[in-house]
């Protein structure tokens, strides 16, 4: 785990907070896509191909507003669509495309592209998978780079020594800008886990993950507590400690 602790330059606040506590919750919007609109795709003839690949291709539940009937899925082997496919209810009510993928040999890899009526925007996956990859939608592939999301687990360690007493009504949370991207569970002793789920460009490398801040409220002081750029996500499962606000 990497380690890190804040220093008293990146510290702004107490901010009064009228409320009985903030409603923090993390925030997801649909992005810009690749395509505005949906692309004319036309299907190749299902019966002219020896074999057939079936992919169970999830939607993660922040995307569930977003999802309607008239969203469409399809795969793509050497520039050909095999198979557009449309959202339908899972377990728990999540969203998943069943796509039926025809194919002529092994080595073979199918691209995704995904129509989102909604936003009106059509998303192309970067990473395609294998024909012989039967479950496509794990955090390290596919579907997740749609969420253009980092999952992270995060400790955070706070000093004792702080302009607030600990109370039980405490909250802490992570923020990229204004926009929430964790709430935080405590812990014994002013120690937080914080599980982020982390918005960022897509396109641009892992090294350009954004820095996050960290937003503290203390129930007995009715006050906001921020720390500016402290979370670096290139190390995962960090540990952030002596935290002084």
């Amino acid at each position: 785990m990497g380690s890190c602790s804040s220093s008293d330059d990146d510290n702004t606040g107490p901010v009064p907070f009228g409320g009985e506590a903030p409603d923090w919750k993390v925030e997801f919007s649909m992005p810009k896509g690749d395509i505005q609109g949906c692309p004319n795709w036309q299907e190749e003839n299902f019966f002219e191909f020896e074999n057939t690949m079936t992919a169970m291709i999830f939607l993660p539940d922040e995307m569930g507003p977003y999802v309607s009937q008239d969203d469409r899925l399809a795969s793509i082997i050497d520039g050909e669509v095999r198979d557009i496919a449309v959202p339908v209810k899972y377990l728990n009510d999540e969203y998943i495309f069943m796509a039926m993928v025809p194919f002529e040999s092994d080595d073979q890899m199918v691209e995704l592209q995904y129509y989102n009526a909604k936003a009106n925007q059509t998303y192309v996956f970067k990473d395609a998978f294998n024909v012989w990859d039967d479950t496509v939608g794990s955090q390290d592939t596919g579907i997740y780079v749609l969420m253009m999301k980092r999952f992270c687990s995060m400790y955070i360690d706070l000093a004792l020594n702080q302009p607030f007493p600990l109370d039980s009504g405490d909250m802490l949370a992570i923020f990229n800008g204004d926009a929430c991207c964790g709430v935080g569970e405590a812990g014994p002793g002013g120690q937080w886990v914080v599980d982020g789920v982390i918005p960022w460009d897509w396109k641009s490398p892992s090294t350009d993950w954004p820095k996050l801040s960290l937003r503290y409220y203390s129930a007995k002081k009715k006050a906001i507590y921020t720390i500016s750029d402290l979370i670096d996500l290139g190390v995962d499962d960090s540990t952030y400690s002596n935290i002084q606000f």
